[in-house]
């Protein structure tokens, strides 16, 4: 059976695009000076200042972006990218980012920054295609269907 390079590491782009994007948006909140003012301001009149409050939805989001990159990375540690490899890891994180993805627009839109929801809105459509795209990875060539 002959194995083309691509078929092979077809997967590796998802990772570079969602592995530093999470990493980085993580590591900055969680290691950073604390809760931007910024951040502070800009949901201070919304319902998040109650429930769960400014911090907590601050550092709940920034967790999850940890959570996302630390299951991305442990994905391609497993060589879950490689043909014929299951991938519960790297679905998980897919999914994990469209829960972020939706968090994210749900704040922008409580906040009142349509343009940034509408934004938020196709990441979250974008990594769906990119879901189906590691799924029909998943199946054997020639293999139709669900």
């Amino acid at each position: 059976m002959k194995t083309d390079c691509f078929g092979a590491l077809r997967l590796l782009p998802v990772y570079a695009l969602f592995l530093p994007t999470w990493l980085i948006a993580g590591g900055r909140k969680l290691l950073g000076p604390g809760v931007p003012q910024g951040f502070r301001e800009r949901f201070q009149d919304t319902a998040l200042a109650t429930f769960p409050g400014i911090t907590v939805s601050f550092y709940q989001i920034a967790v999850l972006e940890g959570i996302a990159a630390l299951i991305f990375a442990a994905s391609l540690v497993r060589g879950e990218f490689l043909a014929g490899r299951k991938r519960p890891l790297l679905h998980a994180g897919l999914w994990c980012s469209m829960l972020l993805f939706a968090m994210l627009a749900f704040g922008q839109r409580l906040a009142g920054n349509n343009d940034g929801a509408a934004s938020l809105f196709f990441y979250f459509g974008a990594t769906a295609a990119i879901a189906l795209y590691v799924r029909s990875a998943d199946r054997p060539h020639g293999e139709v269907g669900a």
